[in-house]
């Protein structure tokens, strides 16, 4: 459960918070990762984003991601990516 997260102004739009998540994400022992009270409307939008469910409380919006989800949407991309990479070799 992540309650607050404060990234420093000059390293804001860098891939901070999103190097962070994808390290939780991958060392994390649990079943998934909750994001509690998201009040910046960008990291809304991330989350939106990246596929991550959205519920709401009291018009505040928390996003969880469930690790079986993660591992599923990620085999999904990777499969993606390498049919991509195979169509696009030249053909002799």
């Amino acid at each position: 459960d992540i309650g607050s997260v404060i990234v420093a102004p000059r390293k804001r739009g860098k891939g901070v918070f999103t190097s962070f998540l994808q390290e939780l994400i991958c060392g994390n022992p649990f079943d998934g990762i909750y994001v509690e009270s998201v009040l910046n409307p960008r990291f809304a939008e991330f989350f939106r984003k990246q596929g991550w469910q959205e519920e709401i409380c009291n018009t505040i919006p928390s996003f969880y991601l469930l690790k079986e989800q993660h591992e599923k949407e990620t085999k999904r991309t990777n499969a993606a990516t390498t049919r991509k990479r195979v169509d696009r070799k030249p053909h002799r």
